[in-house]
C-alpha cells in the first residue's frame, strides 16, 4: 500500500512538472518562434522599401541623364545664342509628345541672367512652369550657381527638378544659360513605382517624428528618412522626403497586411497545441516504460548480486588457470587474419621472457621472434591448415629476448566464416618443450649410441638392418651386409 501511494505521488509530481514545463515552453516558443516570423517579415518589408526607392531613383536618374544630354548639346547651345525656331520645331513641336516619351513634365531654358527663354510643357500650363521657376528654382540657381537636382514643393505639388548649365557637347567653353527639367511626384507616379510591393499608398503632411533609422540617400540625391510602425494586423512604413533645403515636404505612408506574422503566429499556436496533445499519451507510455524499466532494473540488480557472489570464484578460477599454464609452460594465443593483429596470454610472455610493457600486438611482431630457419615451416604449416581445413601440431624454435633459443610446440585450429568459408582467426596453444626435447635426445643417444665411444651400438644396427630387409622384400631387391 505504501509503495502504491508513493507511486501515485510520483505520477502527480510528474504531471505537475509536465504542465509547468509545457507552460514555460509555450511562452518561450511563442516569443522565440514568432520573433523569427517578425524578423522574416521585416526583412521582406526592407526589400520592398529598397525596391521602391530603387525604382524611384532609376526613373529620376533617367530624367537627370536626359536633362544633361540636352544641356550639353551644341544645338541647345546655339539656340540660347540665336533663339532659332528650327531647334524648337525639330525637338519640341507644339503637337508632339517629346516630353511624354521622355517622362518629363516640363523643360525650361534660361540665360545667364536667369531670364527664361523657352518653356515646353506636357499637359501643363506654361504659367505653372514659369511660376515654379520664378518662385523656387531661380533662387536655388542663385544660391548654388552650378548643376543640382532634388525635390521641391511648389504649386500644390512635389517636383523632382534637375538644373544643368548649358555647355558645348565636349563641355568646353563658358556656360551661357541653364536648362531645367522637372517631373511631378504625384500619386500616379508613386502607384506605378509601388505596385506589387505595397497594398496601400497614402500621401501625408510632413511630421516631426524623430527616427533612429539612418537616412537613406539614393543615387538620385533625394534624402529619405524611413521608420516602421508595427501594428497587430498591418505594417505601416513612413517615408519622410526632404527638399533641397533639407526641409520635410511630404510623408509617404505605405501599408501591408502582416500576413507572414499572422500566419506564422497561427501556425505556431496550432503546432504547440499539437505537441501538447501528442505529449499526453507519450507521458503515459513513458510512465509505463518507467514501470517496466524499474522491474527490469530489479531483475538486473538481482543478477548483478548473483554475479558478484560468484566474482571471487571466477577470480580464483582465472588464477588457477594462470597457475596451471605457468606450471605446464603452456600459453594460448589468437591471431586475427583479417585485422593482422595478435593476442597472447601471460604465459606466452613468460615462455619468451618478453616484457609485457611492449605487448605482442601483431602477427609480424610474433614472427620476428621465430628462428629464421623455422619461419618457412611456420607459414607453410599454417597455410596448409587454412587451405585443407586441418588442425595443426608442430614444433619450432623461438628466440628469447635474452638471446637463448627455446623449442615450442604449437597446437591449434583455424576459425572460418561459415557462409563464405573465409579464414578469420588462428587459435591455439604454445608449450615450451625445450627440456622435454633435451630429455628425448638424451634417451635416444643412450639407446642407440655407445656411452663411451659415441659410436652406433647393436640396437641401432639391428633396427636399421630390419628396416633395410623390409624395404628389400617390399621392392623385391637384394641386400648385402658387410
Amino acid at each position: 500500500m505504501t509503495n502504491r501511494t508513493d507511486q501515485d505521488k510520483t505520477y502527480l509530481i510528474l504531471f505537475i512538472s509536465f504542465f509547468l514545463t509545457f507552460a514555460i515552453l509555450y511562452f518561450a516558443a511563442q516569443h522565440l518562434i514568432i520573433n523569427e516570423f517578425v524578423l522574416l517579415e521585416n526583412r521582406q518589408n526592407s526589400k520592398n522599401i529598397n525596391k521602391l526607392i530603387e525604382k524611384t531613383s532609376n526613373t529620376l536618374l533617367d530624367l537627370k541623364k536626359m536633362v544633361t544630354d540636352y544641356a550639353h548639346w551644341n544645338d541647345t547651345y546655339e539656340f540660347i545664342i540665336d533663339h532659332n525656331s528650327a531647334y524648337i520645331e525639330s525637338n519640341f513641336p507644339e503637337d508632339g509628345e517629346t516630353l511624354d516619351n521622355l517622362g518629363i513634365d516640363f523643360f525650361l531654358m534660361a540665360d545667364l541672367n536667369k531670364k527664361h527663354i523657352f518653356i515646353h510643357t506636357y499637359n501643363r500650363q506654361k504659367e505653372v512652369a514659369q511660376r515654379i521657376y520664378e518662385q523656387k528654382v531661380k533662387a536655388l540657381i542663385t544660391a548654388r550657381g552650378k548643376n543640382f537636382s532634388g525635390l521641391i514643393k511648389a504649386e500644390g505639388g512635389f517636383w523632382f527638378i534637375v538644373v544643368e548649365p548649358i555647355l558645348h557637347s565636349d563641355e568646353t567653353g563658358p556656360k551661357i544659360g541653364y536648362l531645367l527639367g522637372a517631373k511631378e511626384l504625384n500619386m500616379d507616379f508613386v502607384h506605378l513605382a509601388s505596385q506589387e510591393l505595397f497594398e496601400k499608398v497614402i500621401f501625408e503632411e510632413p511630421i516631426q517624428k524623430k527616427s533612429k533609422n539612418s537616412l537613406i540617400k539614393n543615387a538620385a540625391e533625394i534624402k529619405v528618412q524611413h521608420y516602421l510602425i508595427q501594428e497587430e494586423e498591418k505594417q505601416v512604413n513612413k517615408l519622410l522626403f526632404y527638399d533641397l533645403e533639407d526641409h520635410q515636404i511630404f510623408t509617404l505612408c505605405l501599408q501591408n497586411a502582416r500576413t507572414i506574422y499572422l500566419q506564422g503566429k497561427e501556425t505556431t499556436q496550432y503546432f504547440i497545441l499539437f505537441i501538447f496533445f501528442l505529449s499526453i499519451p507519450l507521458i503515459y507510455l513513458y510512465m509505463k516504460y518507467q514501470e517496466l524499466l524499474k522491474d527490469s532494473l530489479k531483475r538486473q540488480l538481482a543478477n548483478e548480486i548473483e554475479k558478484n557472489q560468484n566474482k571471487d570464484h571466477l577470480i580464483k578460477i582465472k588464477e588457477r588457470l594462470n597457475q596451471a599454464q605457468h606450471i605446464a609452460h603452456i600459453g594460448n594465443f589468437e591471431f586475427d587474419l583479417c585485422k593482422h593483429n595478435a593476442w597472447v596470454s601471460d604465459e606466452v610472455y613468460n615462455i619468451l621472457k618478453a616484457n609485457r610493457n611492449t605487448p605482442i600486438s601483431t602477427l609480424r611482431e610474433y614472427v620476428r621472434l621465430i628462428h629464421p630457419e623455422d619461419r618457412r615451416l611456420f607459414f607453410n604449416t599454417l597455410r596448409k591448415s587454412i587451405f585443407e581445413h586441418l588442425n595443426f601440431n608442430f614444433s619450432y624454435r623461438l628466440h628469447h629476448t635474452d638471446g637463448n633459443i627455446r623449442i615450442v610446440q604449437q597446437i591449434g585450429n583455424i576459425v572460418y566464416d561459415k557462409p563464405e568459408q573465409t579464414p578469420l582467426k588462428v587459435l591455439g596453444t604454445l608449450q615450451d618443450i625445450t627440456e622435454k626435447r633435451q630429455y628425448e635426445d638424451m634417451i635416444h643417444s643412450l639407446a642407440y649410441y655407445d656411452l663411451l665411444t659415441r659410436l652406433p651400438n647393436r640396437t641401432l644396427f639391428k633396427e636399421r638392418l630390419q628396416k633395410a630387409l623390409s624395404r628389400a622384400i617390399r621392392i623385391k631387391s637384394k641386400l648385402a651386409v658387410m
